[in-house]
């Protein structure tokens, strides 16, 4: 697959492998995800979290499930390292916009790891619809995951790109989210998702790393947002972050604004 960095493709490949050979109801403890997405955030995260107004709502929202044996939050051992960093990054988001969870019809996320960020946003209240788009053995994860975790929720898993686009550019008032997705995969691959998006969704939930394989994506992103005009931007550095040596990550919000 050329839209996808050669890097993603041997992570696909080697989850693929463990999703056949290996326990997957311990999954969260296969290397492959330690490595990718399950991590380990400072205690800072959590307290930013328990300063939240309704820190009630997440409190209820970031307890774990067993599924997939994920490994408790030493400090809060109700809850995981990644569920907790998941609910920290959508926290920033939410009260940088106006954006209301309950009230959307549809989220699209592009690059959903193994499906936490779903699972936590239907824990807060969201009741529509949720469609991924992501590799193959990815998809699998997430069928697995959000199948014996979401109660039978209305999510549509996607791995061509013509479906996901289409959908996309169909409708709006909808979210986008793409957590360091997009700024691992191929330039042209992402202007067309960016193209889509920004023909019609209303919010924008973007983090990506300054630089990755040599890529400035700080220059790619500062660039897209130079010449997107109809959204309001808020971009800034993620507090407390620091993972995998890939520099200052950042998040990058977006808000249509509306004529």
């Amino acid at each position: 697959m050329k839209d996808v960095r050669p890097t993603w493709q041997e992570y696909n490949d080697v989850i693929a492998k463990q999703i056949v050979d290996d326990d997957i109801s311990k999954f969260t403890n296969w290397d492959v995800i330690r490595l990718t997405m399950f991590c380990f955030p400072p205690a800072s995260v959590l307290q930013h979290l328990q300063c939240l107004a309704d820190w009630d709502r997440w409190k209820d929202a970031i307890v774990e499930s067993p599924v997939g044996e994920p490994e408790p939050y030493k400090s809060y051992p109700q809850s995981s390292g990644n569920l907790i960093a998941q609910a920290y990054h959508l926290s920033h988001f939410l009260l940088r916009t106006k954006c209301n969870l309950k009230s959307l019809k549809t989220i699209y996320e592009f690059g959903a790891g193994y499906g936490c960020m779903c699972r936590l946003i239907y824990n807060l209240g969201f009741s529509g619809k949720y469609v991924i788009k992501d590799l193959p053995a990815l998809l699998e994860l997430q069928r697995y995951y959000l199948g014996a975790t979401t109660n039978n929720r209305d999510i549509e898993f996607l791995s061509k790109e013509t479906d996901f686009v289409k959908q996309i550019s169909e409708e709006w008032d909808n979210l986008f989210i793409a957590m360091w997705s997009l700024s691992e995969v191929a330039v042209e691959f992402r202007e067309r998702i960016l193209r889509a998006v920004c023909s019609g969704t209303k919010y924008i939930f973007l983090i990506y790393q300054t630089v990755y394989e040599n890529f400035d994506n700080k220059m790619f992103f500062s660039d897209f947002v130079r010449t997107i005009t109809n959204y309001h931007w808020d971009c800034f550095s993620v507090p407390f972050w620091d993972w995998n040596g890939y520099g200052t990550h950042y998040y990058l919000f977006g808000e249509r604004i509306e004529k």
